[in-house]
C-alpha cells in the first residue's frame, strides 16, 4: 500500500493542523493515507507523546514513533493534552 498523502499535527508552522497547546511539540505526529484507504498515525519523536483512546478499550494506546497504529473510526487522537476525534473522511 501506498502513501497518497501525509498531514502533520503540531505547534509549528507549516503543520497541518496546528494546534495551540504547551504540551504538544511543533512537529509531534503525522498521519498517512494509504492508497487502500486506511489511515496510519505515527509519533515524530515528541516530547510527550501521541496517544489513541479507542472505544472498548479501557487504557489507551501509546504510539510509538516509528511504529504507526491504523486509526479506526471513533478514535480519539491524543497530542499533548489537545484530543481529536477520528472519522475517516
Amino acid at each position: 500500500m501506498a502513501v497518497i498523502r501525509t498531514f502533520t499535527i503540531g505547534t509549528g508552522e507549516g503543520c497541518d493542523l496546528r494546534v495551540e497547546d504547551g504540551y504538544a511539540s511543533p512537529r509531534h505526529a503525522k498521519i498517512d493515507q494509504h492508497d487502500d484507504g486506511t489511515f496510519v498515525i505515527d509519533d515524530l519523536a515528541s516530547t510527550n507523546g501521541t496517544w489513541i483512546r479507542r472505544p472498548g478499550m479501557a487504557f489507551p494506546i501509546k504510539v510509538r514513533c516509528g511504529l504507526g497504529i491504523d486509526l479506526k473510526p471513533g478514535d480519539i487522537v491524543k497530542v499533548g493534552r489537545t484530543e481529536i476525534p477520528w472519522r475517516n473522511a
